[in-house]
């Protein structure tokens, strides 16, 4: 009985380990120009990092002037010189003086989870901020845009079931434990 509770808690314990990486969904780090940053000379490219590793497929990466007009070259991808592939990219057009929108869609590679978001940068301007660079974490492949800047997170249904399955197995582990000890 002693063995079945230790195995029991050990079960419990590495499902809910793996279930933790199915929120470590990949979250933007940092980017090129900096984000809400107003820059002196326009950028060749807009570059981003993110905190997990990305899939090549599919990725969104779009640059657009402030009446929405695309001024990147349609080139927008993750950089497989990046040896951790956490860098995406996109070569711009020659930019002129104004504020720019950068859209992103990525899929991380661990649990494919897609995260969307926007963020601006502007040339001898002040650009607009987002609060924060208003992400948002899908759980459809295919996504759409929320009106919304503030930042959700939607939960999986798979990271729901081992997270039920672990309290499931530690509740079964407390009540082998106090009838084992009743019966002594």
């Amino acid at each position: 009985m002693q063995r079945f509770t230790v195995a029991l808690f050990c079960a419990a314990f590495f499902i809910l380990l793996f279930a933790t990486r199915a929120f470590a969904h990949a979250k933007l780090d940092k980017c090129l120009p900096e984000i809400a940053a107003s820059v002196a000379t326009a950028p060749k490219e807009v570059r981003c990092w993110f905190t997990e590793e990305l899939d090549s497929k599919p990725i969104k990466f779009t640059v657009s002037d402030a009446t929405g007009a695309r001024v990147d070259n349609a080139d927008g991808k993750l950089d497989l010189n990046d040896p951790d592939h956490k860098q995406v990219f996109a070569t711009v057009k020659t930019l002129a003086a104004g504020v720019y929108r950068v859209d992103w869609q990525v899929t991380a590679s661990d649990d494919k989870a897609i995260t969307e978001g926007e963020w601006y940068f502007g040339i001898q301007v002040t650009a607009p901020t987002l609060s924060p660079q208003s992400i948002r974490t899908v759980a459809a492949p295919v996504a759409t845009p929320s009106a919304s800047a503030a930042p959700r997170e939607i939960v999986t249904d798979s990271s729901r079931t081992f997270i039920f399955a672990a309290f499931v197995i530690l509740a079964g582990a407390v009540i082998a434990l106090v009838a084992r000890q009743l019966s002594r």
